[in-house]
């Protein structure tokens, strides 16, 4: 059983129960599942396919949790990577694994630099950010 599984029964299972808790942000199955799979769409959208490899560079956070499960669902392989590592770090890791996304946090250029350096490698790699924290507004 595939790891995606586990939190598709258990959205069919108990949809209104807590999934998740981070500070003040709480998901239900049914929200992370309907968040999750959003996410595997956009994927999709931006070509990535069964197999795939996607950098997940994000704190611990919801949004982290929302990728993961995505990538899974749209059959990718994830990599997380520490928000904290360097951009010529980043762009070596995005060229040596044909990263064909990286998911990243609107803010900061550390991302930028690297998928700019990593560019002159062999493949593209398409950003994803998350537009705000899950559970704020």
């Amino acid at each position: 059983m595939r790891v995606e599984s586990f939190l598709l029964e258990s959205a069919r299972r108990f949809p209104g129960k807590t999934a998740l808790v981070a500070g003040p942000a709480r998901l239900s199955y049914q929200d992370l599942a309907a968040r999750a799979g959003a996410f595997a769409a956009e994927l999709h959208k931006q070509g990535v396919v069964r197999g795939d490899r996607v950098v997940i560079f994000l704190h611990n956070s919801p949004e982290a949790v929302i990728a993961v499960f995505g990538t899974l669902l749209a059959g990718g392989v994830f990599s997380v990577v520490n928000p904290g590592t360097k951009a010529d770090k980043l762009a070596y890791i995005l060229n040596h694994c044909t990263a064909k996304a990286l998911v990243t946090e609107p803010r900061g250029r550390r991302p930028q630099r690297a998928r700019a350096r990593a560019r002159g490698g062999r493949h593209a790699c398409h950003a994803l950010r998350f537009p705000r924290r899950v559970g704020r507004r």
